[in-house]
């Protein structure tokens, strides 16, 4: 990124607040669109899971959220179809990351906090 390349000793650290060794970078890698990492505490190294991009969504704001069956989900300030974020889905086993929503203004845009909550899923009704 244009930091990086005008400051090319500048160190660039992470602070993440994830116990469990996945998080997202908003200052990724010089400070580029972000990315979805994971973190090794034994070895003090982090390794890039997905990096993201305009097309998928970018800038992340707050955190990845682990549902109960392991899938993580998050939010992007920029990037998808109409650049103001996506909804996306991960799953760190795979790797695999989905869009799930592109915001479009009117169903919401450019999220600055991504406190994502797992909301309990409705008892099944009888036929």
């Amino acid at each position: 990124g244009a930091i990086r390349n005008k400051w090319p000793d500048l160190e660039v650290s992470l602070h993440l607040h994830d116990t469990r060794g996945t998080g997202m970078a908003a200052a990724f890698a010089g400070l580029q669109l972000g990315a979805i990492i994971a973190f090794d505490p034994a070895r003090n190294s982090y390794t890039t899971r997905v990096p993201l991009s305009q097309a998928v969504g970018s800038h992340p704001y707050g955190s990845l959220m682990r549902a109960s069956d392991g899938v993580m989900y998050g939010l992007t300030y920029t990037g998808g179809k109409a650049d103001v974020g996506v909804v996306f889905r991960y799953l760190p086993t795979t790797d695999s990351y989905t869009i799930l929503a592109h915001f479009n203004g009117t169903n919401g845009a450019n999220p600055t906090y991504s406190r994502l909550i797992e909301a309990p899923r409705p008892p099944k009704r009888a036929r």
